[in-house]
């Protein structure tokens, strides 16, 4: 027992395959050995031809584990590598806020796994406009995080370069229609987004956005009521490729709060199986009107944390 409970101890000696050899009316002892981690017994008297076979089995039985961990470790460090990547993929660094800035900024990606689908974004289209990106890919995993990444890099080129006949810069609508367009090529696994696509005229505070099946963008006013912007919806991209998409307008008040969120965070599961949902998420967002952006999205993640 001694022995077995040292090699049990010891990370260098764990995998080591051990055969134990007992009499038949031992039984008591096979089993607390074989609980211990004994791989194999043989009664007594043994056939050594028998052992042979058994240390060979054991043996053999080692290398395929010590493979399959092998295997394994190297996956998880390309993962923890991917994750690296990925969270690097989305803003990191949120500008001061400055009375030319016009807005206060700040945004977190938390994948469910080593990987995920959801994504955030935001960039200056010209100094006026400040385009704002959140989408949730469908699934998880890595190939999810792959469909991010070529989302993310579309709805970014199809803002900056897409004109119109005119010249004129393409509304939140259009952008998403080219972004599902393209989506809809190459898709075999039959993957989509949900995306909101919002574009902010920061000196008259409008806000011009089109929602593809996300979850609503919600405002939270100075005096903490709470709006919900249910216009401009359609279908997720990478549905149907000829999906019509429209451009919503809402106003913005000095102090508003805009609020945009995946599902992860409504449909996040306590120890009952009960969902988070859209309720309790209001109620802890009215009580934070005024606060800034930083203060707003980690109260929401603690809430969030916590129910979880």
């Amino acid at each position: 027992y001694e022995v077995l409970e040292a090699l049990k101890a010891d990370p260098r000696l764990r995998s080591l395959p051990v055969i134990m050899i007992s009499a038949l009316d031992q039984i008591d002892s096979v089993i607390r050995c074989i609980e211990l981690g004994a791989e194999d017994y043989l009664p007594k008297p043994f056939n050594p031809t028998l052992l042979k076979a058994r240390v060979g089995a054991s043996l053999e039985k080692k290398r395929l584990r010590d493979e399959v961990d092998a295997y394994l470790a190297r996956i998880e460090t390309e993962l923890a590598w991917a994750r690296q990547i990925q969270l690097e993929m989305v803003p990191q660094d949120f500008p001061q806020v400055t009375p030319q800035s016009g807005a206060d900024l700040f945004a977190v990606l938390q994948p469910a796994r080593q990987v995920g689908g959801d994504l955030y974004d935001f960039f200056y289209r010209d100094p006026e406009t400040l385009c704002l990106v959140i989408a949730d890919v469908s699934d998880k995993g890595a190939p999810a995080a792959l469909f991010m990444a070529r989302t993310k890099t579309l709805v970014r080129l199809v803002t900056t370069l897409l004109r119109a006949e005119s010249g004129a810069r393409p509304l939140p609508a259009e952008v998403v229609a080219k972004v599902n367009e393209e989506l809809c090529v190459g898709n075999g696994q039959g993957m989509f987004v949900t995306l909101v696509v919002g574009m902010l005229d920061l000196p008259r505070r409008t806000l011009r956005y089109c929602n593809a099946g996300h979850t609503h963008v919600l405002v939270v006013a100075a005096d903490g009521e709470l709006r919900v912007l249910a216009e401009g919806r359609g279908r997720p991209v990478g549905i149907l490729p000829d999906s019509v998409y429209a451009t919503a307008e809402h106003r913005l008040a000095p102090g508003d709060c805009l609020f945009l969120y995946t599902d992860g965070v409504t449909e996040a599961v306590d120890g009952k199986g009960g969902f988070f949902g859209e309720d309790r998420l209001q109620e802890v967002l009215r009580p934070l009107a005024g606060a800034s952006a930083r203060e707003v999205v980690e109260a929401v993640m603690e809430r969030v944390r916590a129910f979880a």
